[in-house]
């Protein structure tokens, strides 16, 4: 799948995130996610306040399939409650829709649940695909279990929450794909008290991570010329 180019407007550098509400409620680990994904430059659809213009649920809910076809890279965080949703499971019908135009590029990252689960529908998948099939029509289901084993079929993150240093682990692996997959070129600015003298290996092993992931960076001590730096606002460290 062709890596993402960023370019002007408004989407050209935005990632769609689909998990369950309380997912995003209850989990300090997402909140660590969106942290990742604006440090590398991305803006966060829908955003924490998306429910405050939304004249009904149902409105909501159009414009977020809308968002699906604007932006450049979904992540979708497949939990053992993702699948109870409706909306979730309908989200994820079209960002697959998206994705096999080439539209569109994703990272499942699957929370304590194994990529065959989501394949196969088994445990929480096939409870909710269960409970599912007593009320909504036969082809609505085929729809969303062809989706989920797609989705479940791509390279993403994999996240053991009862392991001690999983936070650490699942968020290298979720740069490693974001810098796999999404090509965006920034300056970057490396900026620190110069009296904090604890910084300096820290910011120095920064600079040569940057540097190896091919970032333009600068550091304090570098010589630059008017204009040499082009630095977004959210590009400053």
């Amino acid at each position: 799948m062709a890596n993402v180019e960023a370019d002007d407007g408004k989407f050209s550098n935005s990632v769609f995130l689909s998990m369950a509400e309380d997912d995003r409620r209850g989990l300090s680990f997402i909140r660590n996610i969106i942290d990742v994904l604006r440090r590398h430059g991305l803006d966060i659809f829908p955003s924490d306040n998306g429910r405050k213009w939304a004249r009904d649920p149902e409105d909501f809910q159009r414009s977020r399939l809308e968002i699906i076809e604007k932006v450049k890279v979904a992540v979708v965080f497949l939990s053992e409650r993702y699948p109870f949703s409706v909306a979730r499971l309908d989200e994820v019908v079209k960002i697959c829709d998206s994705m096999k135009s080439e539209k569109l590029v994703v990272c499942p990252i699957f929370c304590d649940v194994e990529p065959s689960d989501v394949r196969y529908q088994k445990n929480s998948y096939e409870k909710a695909i269960a409970k599912r099939l007593e009320k909504d029509s036969d082809e609505r289901v085929k729809g969303w279990r062809l989706a989920l084993r797609l989705i479940s079929s791509l390279s993403g993150v994999i996240v053991r929450r009862n392991r001690p240093d999983y936070e650490y682990e699942s968020m290298q692996m979720l740069i490693d794909w974001i810098n796999e997959h999404c090509t965006f070129k920034y300056d970057v600015f490396i900026s620190f008290c110069g009296e904090d003298q604890s910084c300096y290996s820290f910011t120095g092993f920064l600079y040569n991570a940057l540097r190896q992931q091919r970032f333009n960076t600068f550091f304090r001590y570098d010589r630059l010329k008017s204009g040499d730096l082009k630095l977004p606002p959210t590009n400053y460290i």
